[in-house]
């Protein structure tokens, strides 16, 4: 055990989950009588999606995580439940060919900073015949060929 009862920072993961950030927990072993009601503290602050934490490994799954002597300051670790540890595939290289990269300019030329979306093009409702209004709306607006009638 570590010495006058301090606790440490941690870094966990999820298992088989390539998108989940690392949570930090502080492991602190007087906190708790055994390293199963750590694994109940970390599962309710993790919160995976299968349930119950119940083993810990090393980032590369090659060792197991059984006790508080195994965890290191600002380590990292994957909690998993009764599953074992699934490798995360190697990330992939996406080719792009030229037609997909100009759809891209072309809707970046669209976009505002912002986030918002340009109008590509107004349109006025007119009545015809005498200046009346065309049913209480004045004005049309088209999003990329979606048209949206604004009341006036």
């Amino acid at each position: 055990m570590r010495g006058a009862g301090k606790g440490f920072t941690t870094h966990f993961y999820i298992n088989g989950d390539e998108h989940y950030q690392s949570k930090s927990l502080l492991v602190n072993p007087k906190r708790y009588r055994n390293f199963d009601t750590f694994l109940d503290d970390a599962t309710k602050s993790l919160n995976p999606r299968f349930g119950a934490i119940r083993n810990v490994y090393t980032p590369l799954g090659k060792h197991k995580i059984t006790n508080f002597d195994d965890l290191r300051e600002d380590g990292q670790y994957v909690a998993a439940g009764v599953e074992r540890y699934k490798k995360i595939g190697k990330p992939r290289k996406i080719l792009i060919t030229k037609v997909d990269m100009s759809d891209l300019i072309k809707s970046e030329k669209l976009r505002k900073k912002d986030g918002k979306g340009r109008f590509i093009f107004r349109l006025k409702a007119r009545a015809l015949g005498k200046n009346k209004e065309v049913r209480g709306f004045t004005s049309l607006k088209c999003y990329f060929g979606l048209i949206v009638i604004l009341a006036g």
